[in-house]
């Protein structure tokens, strides 16, 4: 007797929270509720259920960590193989272009230009570049550089032949370029004193040459005066001397 009286004060309990319940969602303006099946409800042995509730599975968070994990790597390395792809059209690209111009051989006058230039100046890229005037000193350069590893006699036997015959023209024509250099530096500083004349104004001019001949007659007029002072005191010295003279007798 006394437990079926126990619960049905758990059940008159329980009807009595849920009216309480639903009257404060009246006041808080909630009219209707959805799926009240899915409350949350106390049966008779106060233990809380879920009734009808259709929830999705839970997913295991381990297997989704490493799922997402998997997907990075495999985003990362889809990248990589792309640029990898990439620098490798890229070389291929470019290889065909720098093979060419290693491989690119001089032509026949060239080389003689070549070997002339070293038995004229020797190892001065620079006035072989000049006078071959199709490389440049780099160019040239180079070109020595790989004639020392194929023909290393003709090399020797060419700066031999500069060693005993070509030092003394090289050195006239460094000397001629030299000269002439200088003969160049001169002419575009003295442009560069006309130019600099050629922006004096005219009037300036014309004062400084006014200026110029007030000071030669002020030189003139000061000669003048220093001349007739000395005639002055020649004069007077002689007639002193006259009168000495005249009171001595």
């Amino acid at each position: 007797m006394q437990e079926n009286s126990d619960k049905q004060n758990i059940l008159k309990i329980q009807d009595e929270w849920q009216k309480g319940f639903f009257d404060k969602l009246k006041e808080l303006g909630v009219d209707q509720l959805n799926n009240q099946d899915n409350l949350l409800a106390i049966n008779g042995d106060l233990s809380q259920q879920i009734l009808n509730n259709k929830e999705e599975p839970i997913q295991n968070e381990e297997n989704t960590l490493r799922g997402t994990v998997n997907d990075i790597l495999k985003k990362k390395k889809k990248h990589k193989e792309n640029k990898n792809q990439t620098i490798k059209l890229s070389e291929d690209q470019d290889s065909p272009k720098k093979s060419k111009l290693n491989s690119k051989q001089w032509k026949q006058d060239e080389l003689k230009k070549f070997y002339k230039g070293l038995k004229t100046y020797g190892l001065n890229f620079q006035l072989i570049s000049d006078y071959m005037k199709t490389k440049t000193m780099k160019q040239v350069r180079q070109k020595y550089n790989r004639e020392c590893k194929k023909n290393k006699k003709l090399i020797d036997e060419t700066l031999k032949y500069y060693d005993e015959t070509g030092q003394k023209k090289a050195r006239k024509i460094i000397k001629a370029k030299f000269n002439q250099l200088k003969r160049l530096n001169s002419n575009l500083q003295s442009q560069k004193s006309l130019e600099q004349l050629s922006q004096i104004p005219s009037n300036s001019y014309q004062l400084s040459k006014s200026e110029s001949v007030n000071s030669a007659f002020d030189f003139m007029d000061q000669q003048i005066a220093n001349i007739c002072k000395k005639k002055m005191e020649e004069k007077e010295n002689q007639n002193n001397s006259q009168e000495n003279s005249k009171e001595t007798k």
